[in-house]
């Protein structure tokens, strides 16, 4: 009786990974994961699915699934991530109803119509929790995304790029809707006023002025800034603030004791950051300008500041403004001051401050 010839192992076809014990958990998270997308709004308990979800992923590939499996896996990870980032823009007219399947996502012309204040509140917690979270799944691209909108064609430095990310995080928690960021993140750049290189900066001094706007921002939320002219302290408290960013104060015409009409030299005062505060005796509109100053250099007085000055003056001698900072990360130069000086000397009391050294980046980084 013929016996049969042994199994050549190199010729053996490997057993199918499916069955591999390592693949059913990644499927059961990959199920659970998407019921859990489609059922809620955007937040933190899908967040942590996704993240479960690559973990799971991450220790298959590592034990040795095949790679057909691997890139299914991936793929279908994928698709999770693309339907949980359209979830934002179901978020937009209120809390996310439950998403069928098949369903259509609200279309890009629709959220930039719809968008709003309240909208930026309810998608703001995920950019914050990526912008701060390296591990979260949508870190690379919101920071990426943020650091391109800022930058537009041009190139910002890296230790700003580092530190940025955390400073807006920081800033949206107070204003969530600042600058248009979340609104750029929930349609992921998707013909968004932020996205496009003009609208932050398209050339290095603009781009750089741009980031220094929000990270001198986070710098002054809950810190106090003393300023070097003897004016008003600064800080931005978050119990009794609300911030606008590129907010314009209209400079109203007045009417002099003569009865003439007085025109201002501008028709507005464009304040990086306007501060509207409350209290329990009064309301005050604050007013912030930042003037980043490149290599330590400091900031002297032009043409253009001194017509600045002047309107402002006019706004807070009408009432329109209560009290105006000039803001800088290196120094103000002694023509810059004196401007400033005669202003003040102008309205009668030091309204107007000057703050040198203003950064939220760490000695270290300097």
């Amino acid at each position: 009786m013929a016996c049969a010839k042994p199994p050549n192992p190199d010729r053996i076809t490997p057993p199918n990974s499916l069955g591999h014990p390592m693949v059913h958990p990644v499927l059961a998270a990959i199920r659970d994961t998407e019921d859990r997308i489609r059922l809620n709004p955007p937040g933190a308990s899908v967040d942590d699915s996704i993240r479960r979800t690559e973990r799971l992923l991450s220790s298959a590939i590592s034990s040795g699934i095949s790679r057909a499996d691997q890139e299914r896996l991936e793929g279908q990870l994928r698709n999770l991530k693309n339907l949980a980032q359209s979830r934002m823009r179901d978020n937009v007219g209120g809390s996310a109803p439950m998403r069928h399947v098949g369903e259509k996502v609200a279309s890009v012309g629709w959220v930039m119509k719809a968008f709003s204040e309240e909208s930026a509140k309810r998608n703001a917690p995920r950019v914050i929790r990526a912008l701060e979270n390296r591990d979260h799944w949508q870190s690379k691209e919101y920071r990426e995304l943020l650091i391109r909108m800022i930058q537009g064609n041009a190139r910002i430095p890296q230790e700003y790029r580092e530190q940025l990310p955390h400073d807006v995080a920081k800033i949206l928690r107070l204003c969530p809707n600042g600058a248009g960021i979340v609104k750029a993140m929930t349609l992921r750049g998707q013909r968004t006023p932020l996205a496009s290189p003009g609208k932050l900066g398209s050339d290095a001094n603009s781009a750089i002025g741009s980031a220094y706007e929000l990270m001198g921002t986070s710098a002054l939320i809950g810190k106090i800034s003393t300023p070097v002219n003897g004016g008003p302290k600064l800080i931005i408290d978050a119990a009794v603030d609300t911030i606008f960013f590129g907010n314009k104060s209209n400079i109203n015409r007045q009417v002099s004791s003569l009865g003439l009409i007085e025109m201002p030299t501008r028709k507005t005062i464009e304040s990086d950051v306007l501060i509207q505060r409350n209290t329990l005796t009064s309301f005050r509109e604050i007013g912030i300008d930042f003037k980043h100053g490149g290599e330590a250099r400091p900031r002297y007085a032009s043409a253009d500041l001194r017509n600045q000055v002047d309107n402002v003056v006019w706004a807070i001698r009408h009432g329109q403004l209560d009290e105006f900072h000039f803001v800088t990360n290196t120094t103000f130069g002694t023509s810059f001051r004196e401007v400033i000086d005669a202003a003040n000397n102008d309205l009668g009391h030091k309204m107007i401050g000057c703050h040198e050294h203003v950064t939220s980046i760490p000695p270290g980084l300097l």
